[in-house]
């Protein structure tokens, strides 16, 4: 039982004594005959029928101070502080009324009473709900579902077609009108320029359709180091002297472009990969793996073996898918060495060069 509710009960229960011996201290005296009326209220006889004697009231402080205060369920009044009395005049002396009991009933409960203590009962219940419901421990709940956070989907790249990129690439290179290159290889490996002379390693400018510039190192007679430079503009091919420097107009076939087609040689070897793989597409560059037929290098390289496969790595630009790097490794030609490798740079794309007819006076 919670205090509140105690405390509800409490003061009903003093309540109702009071107010029951406020009614038994006013109420007439029933005795059981006419003398025994006498007797009581003459002082004297209560005690022969049993009874208590009548008794003298006396109104003080003290006295009102055991009446319970708060509000006077019959006069609807809120009761009197201590030091006034019943009968409005603190601390008076007056013989109270008989309470002897002898034969008096009870008298039942008036429709007034009965209201106020039915209205009492349902405010004690009401009270004890709230205090219930409010000291009673809250009942769990559920715990939040939360989802899952929704993941972004990661878009899924599109298979490269290497083949499509190779062959794409070939016809970018081939449409450039200039770009610079650049011939290199390894130790001792050479690439024929004619039947006397090796070139060890070439570097030059391309200006679209028929014009070439090139300056070169190589062996002649397989035992002289020599350098010369070489420019082919149409049929007319000039190169300098070895021994002078100077420029002298030498035969057609001297020419490399009898045989050094970039544009056509570039796209052969693009077409030609077989088996190629996508080794790398990390930065601006695709790295395209496969295997190459020596014959598509003969507009390249000029004379070729007549059989054999080179390993071929293509670099590419992803931009432009220009060809910036090929790396060749094998035997080219039937009179090289194995292990031979040879790399083409190119560069300087559709950059303004010029070549010009040098001068043979």
């Amino acid at each position: 039982m919670s205090p509140l509710e105690s405390q509800v009960i409490q003061f009903r229960e003093e309540r109702f004594t009071y107010e029951r011996k406020e009614r038994v201290e006013k109420g007439i005296h029933a005795a059981t005959d006419t003398q025994g009326r006498a007797d009581c209220h003459s002082g004297r006889g209560c005690f022969q029928h049993g009874v208590r004697p009548c008794r003298v009231e006396v109104h003080t402080a003290e006295r009102d101070a055991e009446r319970p205060r708060g509000l006077d369920l019959r006069s609807g009044q809120e009761s009197l502080p201590a030091g006034i009395g019943f009968h409005d005049r603190p601390n008076s002396l007056r013989p109270a009324e008989p309470s002897c009991a002898v034969g008096r009933r009870e008298q039942p409960m008036t429709p007034i009473y009965r209201a106020a203590f039915s209205l009492l009962t349902l405010f004690t219940l009401a009270l004890v709900g709230i205090v219930g419901c409010s000291e009673s421990s809250p009942s769990p709940t559920d715990p939040t579902v939360v989802p899952p956070p929704t993941s972004t989907p990661v878009p899924t790249p599109t298979p490269i077609n290497v083949e499509d990129l190779l062959r794409r690439s070939g016809e970018a290179t081939s449409r450039l009108n200039t770009f610079h290159f650049r011939l290199e290889h390894n130790d001792e490996g050479s690439t024929p320029f004619s039947d006397t002379l090796d070139i060890i390693e070439a570097e030059g400018d391309v200006v679209s359709p028929d014009r070439i510039s090139i300056s070169f190192s190589g062996r002649f007679g397989g035992r002289f180091a020599m350098r010369a430079s070489l420019i082919t503009i149409g049929s007319d091919s000039y190169m300098t002297n070895p021994l002078t420097g100077n420029w002298e107009e030498v035969p057609a076939e001297v020419s490399p472009l009898g045989f050094f087609d970039p544009q056509q040689g570039i796209g052969a070897m693009m077409t030609g990969l077989r088996n190629p793989t996508l080794a790398s597409k990390e930065g601006t560059e695709f790295r395209i793996e496969g295997d190459l037929d020596v014959q598509a290098l003969r507009p390249l390289l000029g004379a070729v073996a007549q059989d054999g496969m080179v390993r071929v790595e293509v670099t590419l630009d992803k931009d432009t898918l220009y060809l910036k790097r090929a790396v060749i490794e094998g035997r080219v030609t039937a009179s090289e060495p194995d292990g031979v490798i040879r790399t083409i740079t190119l560069s300087s794309y559709n950059e303004s060069i010029t070549i010009t007819v040098p001068d043979t006076g």
